[in-house]
């Protein structure tokens, strides 16, 4: 039976989620059962994200996968910003995850805390709706949208129709919401202010951090900062910010539910959300096992879609996610966002560290 530690129960996700036992509720994640006879499948530790996200994760693929193995799935939750937990476990030699759901830019900046993909045991990536994204440490697991400008239309004056409007508060008066969350923001609201600038797509990397934050400075008095995705949600949902720096997924899940919240596709950078396995991790082997398993299993590529809006992973996944009469994810978007090209993921990997520091500058000073 699956357990959980560190994150909350979902509530009405899923019928499978709210039949799971809980067990383990405590601050430290859980460690991997040695009991039993050699010969038992074993377990995965996986660090989820909070919110719809980890439980549309764990209900469509990880509870599934467990059933189909045999293998005990132990979920953590793992926030929206893994690379500093896992330096953390790899430097100390106790490593407690064995996978974690992340971003190319996270996994390509710090690559030496994330294990080589053993690809003698996922062998289905032919069928990838990016199929350059099978790297030496992830595999694509949804194909996302990010920095996406999501607004309250209850709350703006207008509706935007790109990231300059976001950076105008005389045109559109409001508070606006942007993550706080390491990397991934160290390179996305540069690249956001960049084009509200005027820069073209193709010509964004390398980037022109000094022009970048003279916009973002501009800003600030009008910036609330956010932690986690679910944080942002709640911000843009309650009109306590008019516009956010969101996810795709996170935006439509609003707009799906009712809420007063719609999306600008143009001027958002393709994302891919991938799977990653931590350096040491002691399970790693039947995560390489979970990443074969949902590859192959189309239709809980389409069932994570229905609950999130991400989309899925493979082609026979967008055709099962089509057929389930599922109208609006961003595999549909393509062409109107900037696509997510390796001088991007070059840049961001040569420069993590300059990036950061000019992040958390501007963002905790």
């Amino acid at each position: 039976m699956i357990r959980r530690t560190r994150i909350r129960t979902a509530v009405g996700a899923s019928a499978a989620l709210a039949g799971l036992a809980l067990a383990g509720c405590t601050s430290a994640a859980p460690q991997p059962d040695s009991s039993g006879s050699a010969d038992a499948p074993g377990v995965l530790v996986a660090a989820v994200a909070g919110g719809t996200y980890g439980e549309a994760l764990a209900a469509t693929q990880l509870v599934p996968f467990e059933e189909a193995t045999g293998i005990e799935v132990q979920l953590v939750e793992g926030g929206s910003n893994h690379n500093a937990e896992i330096q953390a476990q790899v430097a100390s030699g106790n490593v407690q995850w064995d996978l974690v759901g992340c971003t190319p830019d996270e996994v390509t900046s710090l690559p030496d805390i994330y294990e080589p993909i053993d690809y003698s045991i996922v062998t289905a990536t032919d069928d990838l709706v990016d199929g350059d994204s099978a790297k030496e440490r992830y595999v694509l697991h949804d194909f996302e949208a990010f920095p996406l400008l999501a607004y309250n239309s209850e709350v703006t004056s207008a509706a935007p129709s790109g990231w300059a409007d976001f950076f105008d508060v005389q045109g559109i008066p409001g508070q606006r919401g942007v993550p706080d969350l390491g990397i991934k923001s160290a390179w996305a609201l540069p690249v956001a202010a960049l084009i509200a600038d005027g820069v073209a797509p193709d010509e964004l990397f390398p980037l022109d951090l000094d022009r970048a934050y003279a916009l973002l400075e501009e800003l600030k008095p009008s910036l609330t900062f956010y932690a986690e995705y679910a944080q942002g949600q709640d911000l843009l949902q309650s009109g306590d910010v008019a516009m956010a720096v969101l996810t795709d997924g996170r935006a439509l899940q609003l707009k799906n539910g009712g809420a007063p919240v719609d999306v600008v596709w143009k001027g958002a950078v393709a994302n891919h959300a991938c799977i990653a396995i931590p350096k040491g991790a002691p399970n790693a082997e039947n995560a390489m096992r979970f990443i074969q398993w949902y590859l192959e299993n189309p239709q809980s590529q389409a069932d994570f879609t229905a609950t999130t809006t991400y989309g899925p992973a493979t082609n026979a996944g967008v055709e099962a996610a089509t057929a389930a009469g599922i109208e609006d994810f961003t595999s549909l978007h393509v062409d109107e966002l900037v696509p997510q090209s390796d001088e991007m993921l070059a840049y961001v990997a040569e420069h993590s560290q300059e990036l950061l520091d000019r992040w958390n500058a501007f963002s905790q000073g």
